[in-house]
């Protein structure tokens, strides 16, 4: 007898397929027409071609440190060291002025003095704001940040081979193995360009040929070592490139994720948030500073949208939008439910526990209200037997919060229950499981018995399709996916209250002396929100003297086609640092081609 997950696979196979032919014929470019032989029988091992958390594997190949001196050597900024980076990076979770390097979460404010992101509010500060204080690179840190897990994300490629899906590194906080009240987990999510793609999604073969060879080979220490080289250097012989590359991370392509819940002075709630990272570079096309910028938390939208009395005027037309998209949400597969949501009703974070957390759609959702009857109405017209709630329901397993761990075994109608989480986590650093007789760190039964399986079939029918080699000459290139691909722009707008907007901001109309001020300096709200942007050249460089832990070579020459030009002030000494409102207006310019539905059928971006 057949088990659940081979049945499944079974199932989907021509279904998957078909996702995968429309690929080539209707969305690839400057194409001739691919020979594919019949079908091959792949089978790969999830464990070690999708999903890698054997401890012996990850912790060999790669480090939080490998990983951010990579982007340090990318951006080429002179004397930037991997610690001031990560400082900078967790200082936006801090009230300004701090560091004085870049965002803060008190950078915007509404009328009524909360802080916010996209207009909706925003907890701050954190008590992860004091990660600036720690050495997160350092083995003997209590503190160090190590990695457990290596993930291959094919099933997140367009159609049409604009890119060839994702490729991610968990990161956690190794306190985290030993107190659940000092957890904290990054993820680097990297969209990897296509190696060739004037072959359309078929050029993403040499990439899915990496991760299957991966099941052959026996030795943990020759698969760390092929990872290594796969993330960090990339493979140059089949034009791969690296996957930690700024450019991965930029508007436009990947983003930096975290799922926070660590103690300190601010009564807090575990939350999930998102970041982008902005190469700026002067007119001329000097290197001039790397950021990591705050940006919206995807396919989040702020809760209180599901209710009607919600005094906002994004409401209706969330509440229109939502309706084209209970199709989506109407399936029968746990795996096919998914749901796209355009960026102006997101919000900056993404609340995993609390009755009343604004990522708890359900507790907003009125079911006797006229949004309710909409619902219904939709549901109608596509002959479901599921209820508006139902819908509202799987609405909010597509949330981060709701995914990792508010939709936990909830009922989403038709029969179809939600699988668990491990607790706010998918990976988790404090427990391993045995696998095939080695130590992996644990996965969530909604990992293992669910989303894997699926993720494994659609990569195992990419592989089954096996077409000839793309021998049409190179007609497009990567930059032309990139809409606007210079970034350049002039930020006039940095988000400063709400009675300042109006006033176009001026580089001669501040005064740099205020910027090297005195962490202790009393800054007014006012006069702070009129200073967040600038920094200082000068203050880039520092004497800090960076630990080269890791005694690697993984450089590369800086070479961006994702930098943001910012304009430089008349002595040559500041510049104005794009807003988390610029960097994701240009994230959406930047994406505007792509298709809403990916490989797998679906528009999941998690």
């Amino acid at each position: 007898m057949l088990n659940t997950t081979a049945l499944k696979k079974i199932l989907l196979s021509s279904y998957l397929v078909a996702i995968v032919a429309v690929g080539f014929s209707q969305y690839s470019r400057a194409m001739v027409p691919l020979y594919c032989p019949t079908p091959g029988l792949h089978d790969v091992d999830p464990r070690k071609s999708i999903m890698v958390t054997e401890q012996a594997v990850v912790s060999k190949a790669v480090s939080l440190h490998s990983v951010m001196k990579k982007l340090v050597t990318d951006s080429g900024v002179p004397n930037l060291t991997p610690t001031q980076l990560w400082d900078q990076w967790w200082d936006t979770q801090n009230n300004g002025p701090s560091l004085a390097q870049g965002p803060h979460c008190d950078d915007t404010v509404n009328a009524t003095g909360q802080t916010t992101l996209n207009g909706f509010p925003l907890d701050c500060p954190r008590n992860e704001g004091n990660e600036i204080n720690i050495n997160p690179f350092h083995q003997n840190s209590s503190a160090q940040y190590i990695p457990i897990a290596l993930v291959n994300r094919l099933d997140l490629a367009p159609p049409n081979g604009a890119n060839c899906g994702e490729y991610r590194i968990v990161f956690a906080r190794k306190t985290g193995q030993t107190n659940g009240g000092e957890r904290n987990l990054i993820i680097f999510e990297a969209v990897l360009d296509n190696p060739k793609p004037n072959c359309g999604l078929d050029g993403c073969r040499a990439i899915a040929k990496f991760w299957a060879d991966l099941s052959e080979i026996q030795s943990p220490k020759m698969r760390a070592k092929n990872l290594r080289q796969f993330f960090l250097k990339g493979i140059p012989s089949s034009n791969i490139e690296p996957v930690i590359s700024v450019e991965n991370f930029s508007p436009g392509t990947g983003q930096i994720r975290t799922n926070q819940f660590l103690s300190g002075n601010n009564t807090q709630k575990w939350q999930l948030r998102e970041f982008k990272l902005a190469e700026l570079q002067s007119p001329q096309g000097n290197s001039l500073a790397l950021k990591f910028i705050p940006v919206t938390t995807k396919i989040n939208p702020w809760g209180e949208l599901f209710n009607e009395q919600f005094n906002d005027p994004r409401t209706l037309p969330f509440m229109m939008d939502f309706i084209g998209e209970v199709s989506s949400l109407n399936q029968t597969q746990l795996d096919q439910i998914s749901m796209s949501i355009p960026d102006n009703y997101n919000s900056g974070q993404s609340t995993a526990q609390g009755f009343f957390s604004e990522s708890n759609y359900t507790t907003h959702f009125d079911s006797n209200g006229p949004f309710s009857n909409m619902i219904q109405t939709q549901l109608g017209i596509l002959g479901s037997n599921l209820t508006p709630s139902d819908i509202v329901a799987r609405a909010k397993t597509q949330s981060c919060a709701g995914c990792h761990q508010l939709s936990n075994s909830d009922s989403l109608g038709d029969g179809l229950i939600w699988p668990n989480s491990l607790g706010f986590v998918h990976i988790t650093e404090d427990t391993t499981q045995i696998v095939n007789g080695t130590d992996h760190f644990s996965i969530s039964d909604a990992l293992e018995n669910h989303f894997l399986p699926m993720r494994e079939t659609i990569f195992e029918n990419y592989l089954d399709n096996s077409c000839m080699p793309c021998l049409t000459p190179v007609l497009i290139s990567k930059d032309d996916f990139l809409v606007n691909n210079n970034g350049s722009y002039n930020d006039t707008d940095i988000d400063v209250l709400p009675e300042k907007k109006s006033v176009s901001l001026t580089l001669s109309s501040i005064d740099p002396d205020s910027l090297l001020s005195s962490k202790s300096t009393a800054f007014s709200r006012a006069e702070k929100n009129r200073q967040q942007g600038l920094v200082g050249l000068d203050s880039i460089i520092s004497e800090n003297v960076d630990l080269n832990l890791d005694n690697t070579d993984d450089t590369t020459q800086p070479n961006s086609n994702t930098a943001i030009t910012v304009e430089i002030s008349a002595d040559g000494k500041h510049f104005i640092i794009p807003s988390s409102k610029t960097i994701m207006e240009l994230d959406k310019e930047r994406k505007a081609h792509l298709p809403k539905v990916n490989i797998g059928g679906t528009s999941r971006v998690h």
